[in-house]
C-alpha cells in the first residue's frame, strides 16, 4: 500500500496527462479577467464612477481599483485606436464609392448621388415605395425621431 502524497502526485500527473491544456486555459481565463478588470476600471473612471462602486461592481478591492489606475491600460488605447481607425473606414466608405464613378453614371450627378446614400435619401426611396414611417424604422434600425424628421423635410421640399 502506498501512501497518500504517493497516491496524489500519481493522480496528478494522470490528470495532467488526460487535460493537458487545462492549466494553460486556468491561466489564460485568469489573465483575460486581468485585462478585462484594467480596462474597466479606467472605462468606469473615465465615465465618472467613484473608486468604491467601481470596485464594488467588478468585486474587486479598492486597492486593486488605485493600482490598475495608476497603471497605463495598453490594451484599451489599443481598442481606441481600432475603433478611430474603424470609424474612419466608414466615414471614407461613406463619402465615397469605390465601385462607380462618374463616368459610369452619366445619369447620376454627384449631388443626387449623395442624397440616395443619404438617410434622407433612404427614406425617400422607402415612402415611394409605400411603407409607412413604422415599417420604415423597422426595416433601417433608425429611430423613430429621425424618420418622422426626414419625413416632415422631405414634405417641406416637395
Amino acid at each position: 500500500m502506498t501512501n497518500y502524497r504517493e497516491w496524489l502526485e500519481r493522480h496528478d500527473e494522470a490528470v495532467r496527462a488526460a487535460f493537458p491544456h487545462t492549466l494553460d486555459r486556468a491561466n489564460q481565463a485568469r489573465r483575460d479577467i486581468t485585462e478585462f478588470n484594467h480596462k474597466a476600471v479606467h472605462l468606469l473612471a473615465v465615465l465618472g464612477w467613484k473608486v468604491c462602486l467601481i470596485a464594488d461592481e467588478l468585486d474587486i478591492s479598492e486597492r486593486t481599483v488605485w493600482r490598475l489606475l495608476k497603471q497605463p491600460c495598453e490594451a484599451r488605447e489599443v481598442e481606441r485606436q481600432e475603433a478611430q481607425e474603424r470609424r474612419a473606414r466608414v466615414a471614407l466608405a461613406r463619402t465615397s464609392d469605390p465601385f462607380l464613378t462618374d463616368e459610369d453614371m452619366p445619369w447620376l450627378s454627384r449631388k443626387e448621388h449623395h442624397e440616395v446614400t443619404s438617410t434622407r435619401g433612404k427614406v425617400r426611396e422607402y415612402l415611394a415605395a409605400g411603407h409607412s414611417q413604422v415599417e420604415i424604422v423597422k426595416l433601417s434600425g433608425l429611430s423613430k425621431q429621425l424618420i418622422s424628421y426626414h419625413v416632415q423635410q422631405l414634405k417641406k421640399a416637395a
